[in-house]
This record gives C-alpha cells, structure tokens and sequence, in this order.
C-alpha cells in the first residue's frame, strides 16, 4: 500500500488534484555484499606449519631451546602472499607489559605434525602475540584475510581439575566459526581480555579430552570408544564420553586485516590442583574443516548485538556411593537413584549472570562443580520444579522436561 499525505490545499493553482511519483527497481547500494565471505572464498594467506622452518623455540624464556631468542618462529609459514613479495614469518612472543608465561613442559612447545603447540601451566593464563614479519627483510608484514583456528580446547574428567580457555579481543578479529553442535561454552564479556576496556569473547571447555581424540590434521572427525585405546583400557568409565567430534572442540577466528599481528590470551583454570606442577596443550593451526558459512559470528565491532546460544552440557554432580555422574552425549543428565532427569537450553543477547536451582532427593550427595555463571544447590526434599533468575535484562531462558522418574 502506498499513500500520499497532504495537509496543505491539495489543489494547484488551476484546481486539479496534486500527486506524488513513487520509483521502484532491483538491487541498488542499499545492499551491501559482506567485505568478506570467508566460507566462499579463498583464503589469501593460508598459514602452512608443516612445512615451515622452527627456527626458534624459546618462547618467554622457558625453553626447550634455551639460548633462542625468547620467541617461537616459524620460517616462510605463509610462502606465497600477495601481501609480501618474500614468504611471511610468523613470530609468537609474550605480550609486552602481561604478567610472564609459566610453562608445565615446554618440551611441547613449536611444531606438534601440522600444528603448533603452546603448553601452559595450571591456573596461569599466558597473553601472547603473533606478529608477521618478512623473510627476507625482517620488516612487519600487513596481512589481509587470514584465518587462525584453535583445535582441542577440552578437559580433564573432573572439570574442577583443568580446564581450558581461549580469549580474543573483538577488535582483533571479523568472525569467528564453531560448529552447530559445538561443545564450547562461548562467554561475550563487556570487557578486554586482561580486564581493561573494550569487549571480547571467550570459548570454554566444557567436555573432557584423551590423547586418542587429539587431532594430527586439519581434517576434523569423530572419534569413537573402539577407537581410543585409553576408553578400551577402562570402557566401563570414560566410554560416557565418547563419541568424540573433534569439530566441537574448535574454534576457527578470521582476520580480514590489514593487521602485523594479532593477540590471544590462554588460561587454565584448576580449582582441585595438586602439589605436582602440570599444564594443558593449546594446539593452533590455519585453515579447518570448520568453514560453514552458516556457524560464522561476527565481532561485535562490526555487529553491535550478537546473539549467541549458550547450552548447558556437564555438570559435576556425586550420586549414592560417591560416583560420579556426568550428562550424556545428547547434553542429558541421568541421575541414578530416583533417576532424575534435567535438560535445559539458554539464550541470550548478553552475556549472562544466571543463579539456577535443582531439587535433588535427599539420598544424593552435594553437588558440585557446575560451569562458570551457575550454581547448583541441594534441598532435602524432591520438588518437580526448576528455578531460574537472571540478572540481565533482554534475556530469555526455558527449562524443559524436568521430573522425577518413578
């Protein structure tokens, strides 16, 4: 319907009625293709550790090649760029001004088959830059459209153990790609990494890893208990974790540029840790199997409100004789005894601040152990509701299928 208002004498100067023109067409500039379709399109610098040269392997001090500069370079790790008329170093260093990297064993640091490895300590988080340079004439390099995917970011069985983290300020990247059944808890914060101004977003762990799911390639797959000598070894205990999807426990980051660097913070959160040192392995490589155009988000600097879904999947929680109990691979918890059964999903535009309440029967030990942003509480008595408050506003939560089996 179109409609032409006119409070003024309508009537021109000869009497007849006045009128307006409306013009129609087809595309104009109205519509904007995205700068970058990352899923549709090549990637101009494509990192290729394989076979790039570990000149350095030293990085903030630690080692293993001790009289190295304190870095960790690979030689030529982009060999043909159109940014650069030589191959492009990449060049990892501790960012300046952070608090110092603490390394568990840094015999795990530099190449691990197509991939980089950093390893860092428990309840240390390590601020590190990776910085672009020529090959030939050591000068910073600009980079345009790159991409830089985390692999593996997972846990230990007791999520109060280790747990692995990675942060990246939203000025630094375009978007960011996880899979649609991704396992990663994805935090939006109002603020930077290292707690100063800005925002940024972090990917959590929430499911526990073995040495069998571990990926040597960018071909991302499922691993299943048949598979993992460690589930075989104990198939009666870790096989609840299993199938493992190695895409769920990835993150895939695209910089559009140009840009010489970009910065990443690492932390490993350990609440039961031991007297014994120990450390996670962040593993790093370029392009994944992780490009659906469909998962893609974009930073908040160049998408102001960003919807994310935030799913709930384990939760620590002891039953009768201290077993420990863990949800399923569906993201279901079963609770033996009087068996239970939660399951609940939450949405939001901001990031949120939740205090949720389960009614346990009394014959279940205190629970424990739930994901960061959430509390889980004991009563007494048994009660077929589930309770939800949110501190933010503009949020939306639901609880579904919540009872007690009989």
């Amino acid at each position: 319907m179109f409609e032409a208002l006119c409070d003024q004498d309508c009537l021109t100067n000869e009497g007849l009625p006045r009128g307006r023109n409306f013009l129609f067409g087809g595309r104009s500039s109205l519509c904007e293709p995205r700068v970058w379709d990352i899923c549709e399109s090549e990637v101009e610098n494509d990192f290729d550790i394989e076979e790039a040269g570990m000149t350095r392997n030293n990085l903030g001090g630690n080692g293993p090649r001790n009289n190295d500069e304190e870095v960790i370079q690979f030689e030529g790790i982009v060999p043909d760029s159109p940014n650069s008329e030589n191959p492009v170093d990449l060049v990892v260093s501790v960012t300046e001004g952070a608090e110092s990297y603490q390394v568990a064993n840094a015999s795990y640091n530099g190449r691990w088959h197509d991939f980089m490895k950093v390893n860092v300590r428990d309840n240390t988080r390590a601020f590190l830059d990776f910085s672009f340079f020529d090959s030939v004439t050591g000068d910073a390099v600009e980079l345009e459209k790159f991409v830089f995917t985390v692999y593996d970011i997972d846990q230990q069985t007791d999520p109060l153990v280790q747990r692995e983290s990675f942060c990246i300020d939203d000025d630094e990247y375009h978007e960011y790609i996880i899979s649609d059944s991704s396992t990663l808890l994805v935090t939006e914060q109002a603020e930077s990494c290292a707690g100063g101004e800005g925002s940024s977003v972090v990917f959590s762990s929430t499911r526990a890893g073995f040495l069998c799911d571990n990926p040597t390639s960018s071909r991302l797959g499922v691993v299943t208990c048949d598979q993992c000598q460690q589930c075989l070894d104990d198939e009666e205990r870790l096989s609840q974790y299993f199938p493992i999807n190695r895409a769920d426990r990835a993150v895939l980051i695209a910089f559009i540029g140009p840009q010489t660097k970009f910065s990443i913070m690492l932390d490993v959160e350990c609440e039961n840790c031991n007297a014994q040192p120990s450390g996670r392995n962040f593993v790093f490589g370029g392009w994944s199997e992780l490009c659906d155009p469909t998962n893609s988000t974009l930073a908040p600097a160049s998408q102001p409100t960003s919807s994310f879904n935030l799913e709930v999947k384990q939760m620590a929680v002891f039953g009768p004789g201290g077993t420990e109990l863990h949800f399923d691979s569906a993201g279901t918890m079963l609770i033996v005894g009087n068996e239970l059964t939660l399951s609940y999903t939450f949405e939001s535009t901001v990031p949120l601040e939740v205090e949720t309440t389960a009614y346990l029967t009394d014959d279940l030990n205190e629970s424990h152990g739930p994901p960061d942003g959430f509390t889980f509480t004991r009563t007494d008595e048994f009660a077929e509701s589930y309770i939800h408050t949110s501190t933010e506003s503009g949020t939306d939560a639901r609880a579904d299928d919540v009872r007690a089996a009989n």
